[in-house]
C-alpha cells in the first residue's frame, strides 16, 4: 500500500516552535528587591529623596516625612526650595546647590531648614547629580540629616566657654594656662596686675619667664611627674609655695 503524498503524520513538523515564557519567579525577585529597597530607605532616619533636573521632588521616604512633616502626596512635584528659609531662597541658595552639584558631582552644606509647620531646624545636606549614560544630568539625590541636637550642644558649650572666659578674665587671682611645651596660652587680668606683663607681651613665652632660676629645676621635675600621673586632676597647691618673678 502506498502512503498518501507528504510525510506520514508522525513526521509532520509543527508550523512554529513555542516561544520561551518569562518565568514568574524573575518578576517576583524584582518586586522583592524593590520592596527590600523601600524598606531599607524607609528605615533610614535621614530624609532621602530624589529631585528631577529642575529641582522638583520626585520621590519621598519615611525619614523625609518625619523630618519635614510633608506626606509624599503633599510634596512630590513641589520645588525643593520650599525647605529653605525665605532669605536663602531670595539669595539663590537652592539653585546654587543644584548648579554646584551638576558641575562638581555633589554639593554639601549645613544650614537652617524649614518644616511644614514653619519651624526651623539645623541640618546637613548632600546633593548628588544623577546622570544618564551620555553624561547628561537627569536629576539629583538629596540626603538631609537633622543636626538640631548637635547644634544645641555646640551652642551650650560655647555659652559655657563664654561664661568661663568671663569669670577667668575678671578674677583678681592670676590664672595662667600653659601648653605641653610650657608656653603660656592664657594670661588673665589678674595675672597682668600681679606680674606686670600684659597678655600681649607674655603669651607664647615659656612659663619659666615667671619663675626664679633657682626654682626652674624643681618646677620642670614637678611638671614631668604631673604629666606621668594617672590623676585626671591635681591641684597645684599640693606642692610647696615658691617665689614668682614680676616684670622689672
Amino acid at each position: 500500500m502506498k502512503h498518501p503524498q507528504g510525510p506520514p503524520p508522525s513526521a509532520q513538523v509543527p508550523e512554529s516552535s513555542p516561544q520561551p515564557e518569562t518565568f514568574p519567579e524573575n518578576k517576583s525577585q524584582g518586586n522583592q528587591a524593590q520592596n527590600l529597597l523601600r524598606v531599607l530607605m524607609d528605615g533610614v532616619p535621614d530624609a532621602v529623596f530624589m529631585l528631577d533636573s529642575g529641582g522638583n521632588v520626585a520621590s519621598w521616604n519615611a525619614g523625609a516625612a518625619r523630618m519635614k512633616q510633608y506626606s509624599a502626596d503633599e510634596i512630590v512635584g513641589k520645588h525643593f526650595s520650599i525647605f529653605y528659609p525665605a532669605e536663602e531662597v531670595a539669595a539663590g541658595s537652592p539653585e546654587r546647590a543644584l548648579k554646584t552639584a551638576a558641575l562638581k558631582g555633589s554639593f554639601e552644606e549645613q544650614g537652617w531648614r524649614i518644616r511644614k509647620d514653619k519651624s526651623s531646624f539645623w541640618a546637613s545636606a548632600i546633593v548628588t547629580a544623577l546622570r544618564d549614560p551620555d553624561g547628561s544630568v537627569i536629576g539629583f539625590s538629596k540626603i538631609t540629616r537633622d543636626l538640631s541636637e548637635l547644634k544645641a550642644a555646640q551652642e551650650a558649650i560655647e555659652r559655657s566657654d563664654a561664661r568661663f572666659s568671663g569669670i577667668v578674665k575678671i578674677s583678681e587671682d592670676a590664672i595662667i594656662s600653659i601648653d605641653e611645651k610650657q608656653s603660656i596660652t592664657l594670661f588673665n587680668d589678674g595675672a597682668e596686675k600681679i606680674f606686670g606683663y600684659s597678655s600681649q607681651e607674655i603669651l607664647g613665652h615659656n612659663i619659666g619667664a615667671l619663675i626664679p632660676s633657682r626654682f626652674l629645676g624643681a618646677h620642670d621635675s614637678y611638671i614631668k611627674n604631673l604629666g606621668a600621673s594617672t590623676d585626671s586632676l591635681r591641684a597645684m597647691n599640693a606642692r610647696d609655695p615658691i617665689d614668682w618673678l614680676r616684670q622689672g
